[in-house]
């Protein structure tokens, strides 16, 4: 049976009884699959308690947290764009109380040819960006993203394919 305590900083920590402190058999943990929303919101944190869920689920021993090959694939197009429109909205021109008009930016989303950013001098910036939100996924969240039928080789030319190119 597992005991739970409230630490100093108000974190949920798990404890497993001396006799189970063994890692739990891949067999008999709950996953948890991330989808390719709900990878941009941790790693833009966007929904603060949805960081901490994934936290509280790493710190339990019968739990994964997992995506897929697909996923990522989705998440590196869908960065890529987020990315390569902050670089667009920082090199905009901006309204005389500083704001910037979106409805001008959005037309962009999907061409990247923003007539004030080169996407070609851009995309090395985006590229590292979103590398190391990939790594973060990984580093910070542990999440397992080898559930697919996709070859492992195929994922890194693909995001290098993707991230190099205006339709990638």
């Amino acid at each position: 049976m597992r005991n739970s305590s409230l630490n100093t900083s108000q974190e949920i920590i798990y404890k497993t009884k001396v006799w189970s402190d063994s890692p739990i058999h891949e067999a008999f943990s709950i996953k948890f699959f991330t989808d390719t929303n709900l990878l941009v919101y941790l790693v833009d944190h966007t929904y603060p308690n949805l960081n901490n869920f994934i936290a509280i689920l790493n710190s339990v021993g019968f739990t994964r947290v997992i995506s897929s090959q697909y996923v990522m694939f989705e998440f590196v197009g869908v960065r890529k764009r987020e990315h390569y429109l902050r670089v667009v909205a920082d090199n905009s021109q901006k309204t005389p109380d500083g704001k910037i008009n979106f409805g001008s930016l959005i037309k962009y989303q999907n061409k990247y040819d923003a007539p004030n950013v080169v996407f070609e001098d851009s995309i090395l910036l985006v590229k590292k960006e979103v590398d190391n939100e990939l790594e973060s996924i990984i580093r910070d969240y542990n999440i397992d993203y080898t559930y697919s039928s996709l070859h492992q080789d195929q994922l890194s030319p693909t995001f290098d394919i993707c991230l190099s190119f205006k339709n990638g």
